[in-house]
């Protein structure tokens, strides 16, 4: 069916979708890791969750001869959701195309460099979300502006702000698993410290030089998993000079409890609501399927005859959500 601007619909590319599933991205994204994707099969509805704080009561369990056991309920909270479509394309002229045919498939190229640029948009959002003094005052029980940034080796004491973090949070729903977020400049700050290079000297006292070890960091802080947030994006104007800058900011870093399950029973950050694209499918709702890219990710193409051009178009419908602020904790003036 023709749009307004008479292009003709191709129809969707599901071989773009696998040749993108089936490579890495250009760059490591960090906003799937700290808020993973939950599959949704409706743009909007209501998602509902045990309640951490709720689930906690304290309830006399013994029973006298012939009285009735104490009984509890299940406390469910409910909030919504709605997916917002995200959509960039990329053109490609034909006559390039004929041109650079026989030494690379340009309607991939096409493909890659909007699915990263789509991701970089998203990336910027989450974590526009999660470094927010608004909803995680870097003070009290959400957050700390640490004594020394970790940027001065010598000097400071990552090791105690991140037991102050955890403090924090455990006195708020219990303890659990934690995750450390932060870009590659502030973990490798937390690498070169004193506090953590006396922690993972060998055998023989000296200490282990090399690039982070991420494993290593984890068990040394007191966590479960750092998640390294590396990517960078153009600051620049189309056509000028790139300029380029890191998503993720050196000024902070942030501890907090995630989880992938599906039901939402444990104490969590967030999720990101992800429209699967089999929506259309007739079997959609006996498919157990995850948010994996070649579901949450619809690639079209269409001819947009008054440039002789084809247009690679990426799709997704999300939605970012914090759900519980309890489950996160923000470090400020790190570097």
């Amino acid at each position: 069916m023709p749009y307004a601007d008479s292009a003709t619909l191709y129809g969707p590319r599901q071989d773009l979708v696998g040749a993108l599933y089936s490579t890495a991205p250009s760059q490591k994204y960090a906003a799937l890791d700290i808020l993973p994707p939950m599959p949704v099969y409706a743009k909007d509805g209501r998602y509902h969750k045990v309640s951490s704080g709720k689930a906690y009561r304290l309830v006399g369990a013994k029973r006298a001869p012939g009285a009735p056991y104490a009984r509890v309920a299940t406390p469910i909270d409910s909030a919504t959701f709605l997916c917002e479509e995200r959509g960039i394309e990329e053109s490609v002229d034909r006559a390039e195309k004929a041109i650079y045919r026989s030494v690379l498939d340009q309607d991939q190229v096409a493909a890659t460099t909007a699915y990263n640029i789509l991701m970089i948009a998203h990336e910027s959002d989450v974590a526009s979300a999660i470094y927010n003094e608004t909803t995680f005052p870097a003070s009290g029980t959400t957050g700390l502006t640490v004594s020394t940034a970790w940027s001065n080796s010598s000097s400071a004491t990552p090791i105690a702000d991140m037991n102050a973090g955890k403090n924090a949070i455990s006195a708020k729903i219990g303890d659990g698993s934690y995750v450390l977020l932060a870009n590659d400049k502030v973990i490798r700050n937390l690498w070169a410290t004193s506090n953590v290079r006396n922690q993972i000297k060998d055998v023989y006292g000296r200490y282990i030089e090399g690039s982070p070890n991420l494993e290593t960091l984890a068990q040394v802080l007191g966590v479960n998993r750092i998640i390294e947030a590396p990517a960078i994006y153009n600051t620049a104007v189309a056509g000028a000079t790139p300029s380029m800058s890191r998503i993720w900011s050196d000024t902070y870093a942030f501890l907090a409890r995630v989880s992938n399950e599906r039901m939402l029973r444990e104490p969590q950050l967030g999720r990101t609501f992800v429209l699967n694209n089999i929506l259309d499918r007739s079997d959609a709702a006996s498919l157990d399927v995850g948010a994996q890219l070649d579901d949450r990710l619809l690639v079209e193409m269409y001819r947009d005859d008054t440039r002789r051009s084809d247009v690679v178009r990426c799709i997704e419908y999300t939605d970012e959500v914090i759900m519980d602020s309890s489950c996160g904790f923000l470090f400020k003036s790190v570097t």
